[in-house]
Parts: C-alpha cells; structure tokens; sequence
C-alpha cells in the first residue's frame, strides 16, 4: 500500500473462481483519499452525524478485511493517519524499510477508527504507538510485529511478487478458508465493539 495525503495503492490476490484451473491473478488498483468531516464545512458539529459518516468511511476501509481474497499492503513512503488505517486492514504488510507509519493525529486530533492497532500489536505497543503519535520506520514496525515483512529501499516490488507467487501455489478455496478463520478469531475479541467507540471518540477528539 502506497499511502500518502494524495492517494492509497493497495496490491491484492483476486480468485476469480473458487478451486477453477484459472487459479488466481493479482490485481492492483488505486483509491483517492478522502478528507471528509462533519463540522468542517462551517456547519456545527454534530457527534451522531460525524458517527454516522465516519462508520461508513470505516466500514469502506474494512472490506478490505472481509474481501475474501488474501490482500497484500505495499507501504511505501509515508503511510500516516488514515492511510495507516487503510494499511492494517490490510492481511499482510510488507513495508520499506525506510518508509514510515503511524497515526500522529492521536497527539491532537483524532482516534484510529479502525481499532486495528490493538489487533496487530496487542494492547502495550498499541499504547506506546497511539499515546504517544509516533512515527516508526519499517525496521522498527517489523520489530514490534505491526507489518510482516520489510524490505530495502529498491527491492519492495519483489518482496511482493514473491509472497504473491508463494500463495498462487495454494488452491483458492484453502486461502478463503484460512482468511476466514483468523478473521472470526479476531472478530471475536470484539473488533465490531472497538470500532464503534473508536468511531465515536475519534468525533469528539477532533471537536474539542
């Protein structure tokens, strides 16, 4: 995943049949970035409206989670706030290692709606990242397990390839299934629960 204030590159596994000859082929697309906030436009703020707007920008984030097809985020650059959000959702993180990530508007301006810091670093490293807003660079990410993988400067592209290749050897159905039970496992921690307080407390920090 590319993430920067301009847009977010997401690199992906697609099953277009499920156990097919065809097997799987790799898709990459692009998507703007959004920047949308109730009370911004010179309107008041209301924290059921900004709820309601930013449960959708969150549930947009989470089909990369419930997309059935293993995703792979290529983080290159700066993948900060929201495009970190993007990133976590994301099944595997293969960063640079000079890039970055974090979630710095936790210093004054806002909670990761997303809740996956938690998730992916467990409740200590989350601490230190959210109460404190730093920014980390992939070796650093790597060594408190928040990606999955780094790689040189120049060499990203076939970390990716090769991972992608890794999986294509395994039959679609297999990584459907795999995908889908450590996401329940996750899920049952109470991913959903967290997700709406955080939507509600990221209104609420940015308001006040």
């Amino acid at each position: 995943l590319k993430a920067s204030a301009e847009a977010k590159e997401v690199r992906g596994a697609e099953a277009p049949g499920q156990g097919t000859e065809e097997g799987m082929r790799v898709r990459r697309y692009e998507r703007e970035a959004w920047a949308m906030l109730a009370g911004a436009d010179g309107f008041p703020y209301d924290p059921v409206i900004d709820y309601q707007q930013m449960w959708r920008f969150t549930q947009d984030m989470m089909e990369v989670w419930r997309s059935l097809k293993p995703v792979i985020a290529r983080v290159q650059g700066s993948c900060v706030g929201g495009g970190s959000d993007l990133a976590l959702c994301c099944d595997v993180i293969i960063m640079e290692e000079t890039s970055t990530i974090g979630y710095p508007p936790a210093r004054v301006w806002g909670c990761p709606t997303t809740g996956m810091w938690v998730y992916r670093l467990g409740a200590d490293q989350a601490k230190r990242m959210l109460l404190t807003g730093d920014v980390v660079d992939g070796k650093e990410a790597k060594a408190i397990g928040l990606v999955t993988a780094v790689a040189p400067a120049g060499e990203l592209d076939a970390a990716v390839d090769k991972l992608i290749r890794r999986m294509l050897t395994i039959p679609t159905n297999q990584l459907i299934m795999q995908k889908a039970m450590i996401n329940q496992a996750v899920e049952n921690m109470g991913l959903h629960s967290t997700q709406m307080i955080a939507t509600l407390l990221d209104g609420a920090a940015r308001h006040t």
